[in-house]
Formats: C-alpha cells, structure tokens, sequence
C-alpha cells in the first residue's frame, strides 16, 4: 500500500541531516538520513524514500532545509518506556539525547592532515570533529586540545585523535549522557543511530541550556552549536 492511497494519515515533514565528511585532498562526501518516528531510530535516507509511507523529497534542490512527506504517524525522539514500578521519571529521563543533539554535523576522515582541522574548527567555530569511517561510523574524536601535541604539523588526523571515543545511542535519555559526560570528563558526544553511524554531536553546552530551559529560563536561541 502507498502512501498516496492512505489518505487517513496526516503527512509528516521529516528534515534529511547530512553528515559531511573531509577526508584528504579536500574530499567531501555526504551521508544522509532520516529521523523515522515509527522506528524511532535514523535511518539511511534510500531506505526512508524507499518505504511505503514516503511521500517523496520536498524542499530546496540545493540540499538545504530538505525534508521528506511521511504519511507514519508512530511517535517520535522518546527513550523506552520505564517499568511501571519505577519513579516517577525526570525530564531528563523522559528525554531522548536526539531530542536536543545538533544534527547536520560535519566529520572528518583519520587521514586528512592534522594540519587542516583547524581551519575547519575554526570557519565552523567548533571545539571537536567525529572522526569517521566512509560509512559515517564513529572511530575517534579530534578536539583543538589534539592540535597542540608535539609533532601535530606533520601529523594525520589518525596520528592525534582520540581513539575509540565514546558515543551515546539517539535513543538514550539525555541522564545517561550526562552521567557519562560527568563520568569521564568529555565535552561532547557523537550521537549514533541503530547501526553505529554518527548522527549528531552533543555538546555539554546543549545539556546544560536544556537543563536550565526546564526550570522555565527564557534564554537566546543557540542555532546549531556542533561540540560546542
């Protein structure tokens, strides 16, 4: 059954977020996906369009503010449910990290010199970079701290990353990113989806706006602050 003979069921803007990946010589390359509300997860964006409930892509040409016409109606960015035994939950608990991480966020290959991070940091005004596979998986961090080692000039990005970076599921209530944030001392988090591939950034600044904005503070709108 298509979307189209489903007339029962309201449509859906669903923004496509693209990660952007530089590797060496100055290669972009992008990966796409989709934030599905009935599977509650990111997922590739052929795999969105593909689906019976996809009305297609709408939006700019050019790649931005692009969205896709879901006719689903299956809830969205919520962490599992509790057990009915438990607490009360907090916002916090309540709250999935996909919910506030900034998204559209750029990575970069392990090989791109270390030398080119950062003017990238510093055009996108950012503290870390992903470091990624070709398929957008997490394999590492690098942050402005990295550039300062000895013997950055000559060195890869694979060279002065931090390997093995944590990471935290979009699913995740955002307690558990906090906590694990708080755990071990980082100031950002790539997000990941159900296959392992990065998503978003989280960024201690985010959690702790969010945190505020629940006691009622009115504060300016941060846009999109990748690792900030």
């Amino acid at each position: 059954m298509t979307a189209s003979s489903q007339p029962h069921l309201r449509a859906r803007a669903l923004e496509i977020h693209a990660l952007q990946i530089l590797s060496a010589g100055g290669r972009w390359t992008t990966v796409s996906s989709v934030r599905c509300p009935d599977r509650r997860q990111s997922m590739a964006l052929d795999l969105c369009l593909s689906c019976d409930r996809s009305g297609g892509i709408t939006g700019a040409p050019a790649g931005a503010d692009r969205f896709v016409d879901c006719h689903g109606a299956g809830p969205d960015l919520r962490p599992a449910a509790r057990d009915a035994a438990d607490p009360e939950p907090s916002a916090a608990d309540r709250t999935a990290v996909g919910a506030l991480c900034a998204r559209g966020v750029v990575a970069v290959r392990s090989d791109l010199p270390l030398a080119e991070v950062a003017p990238l940091l510093l055009e996108r005004d950012l503290d870390a970079l992903p470091v990624v596979d070709a398929e957008g998986r997490p394999l590492g961090i690098v942050s402005k701290t990295d550039l300062l080692r000895p013997g950055a000039g000559d060195a890869t990005v694979f060279d002065g990353m931090t390997h093995a970076a944590l990471t935290v599921p979009e699913g995740a209530p955002v307690s558990e990113a906090a906590s694990l944030m708080a755990a071990n001392g980082v100031h950002q988090l790539p997000v990941v989806d159900g296959e392992g591939k990065v998503v978003g950034l989280l960024g201690s600044l985010e959690v702790l706006r969010w945190l505020v904005q629940q006691d009622g503070a009115l504060l300016p709108s941060a846009g999109n602050l990748q690792g900030r």
